[in-house]
């Protein structure tokens, strides 16, 4: 198709469409809490804007040590299992082997109160369709105030 590139044999708009499946699989509690890290590089630079406990840089290794275990309690969802939680992206801007994912979320954070963010969702993938370069962007000073119980001014 169009959004082909180099050896890719998806375009990155339908492995993005796959990952944020793989997610909210994760965070309903259907498949491994970490399946989602089978669509990363081992050598992917992972961006996590901000002033917050999982914000940095992260490796794949860095992130499974200090931001996974961290996600347990922290997910874009409910492990309940609640219908329609989740990250639902409604827009993808794609173009070579990068894709730009305008997504939201909906589900409950610690406390049982809904929860809501928006993200900005850029991926670079190689030839083999793993993500490399991810930034992921969103509103976290609401999600550590959520999931955290943070009061931030």
């Amino acid at each position: 198709g169009a959004g082909m590139t180099h050896g890719m044999k998806q375009s990155p708009t339908e492995i993005a469409k796959e990952y944020l499946a793989s997610l909210r699989r994760s965070a309903a509690g259907e498949a491994s809490s970490i399946e989602y890290l089978d669509f990363w590089a081992v050598e992917i630079e992972y961006i996590l804007p901000g002033l917050w406990p999982m914000a940095g840089v992260h490796t794949k290794a860095g992130h499974m040590e200090t931001v996974a275990p961290m996600m347990e309690s922290n997910v874009e969802g409910d492990r309940g299992g609640e219908p329609g939680a989740g990250l639902y992206a409604y827009e993808f801007i794609e173009e070579g082997n990068k894709v730009c994912v305008l997504a939201r979320s909906r589900g409950r954070d610690g406390r049982g109160m809904p929860y809501m963010n928006t993200f900005c969702l850029w991926m670079e993938f190689n030839d083999d369709g793993k993500l490399v370069r991810y930034l992921d962007e969103a509103d976290f000073s609401s999600s550590w105030q959520a999931y955290w119980g943070v009061h931030l001014e």
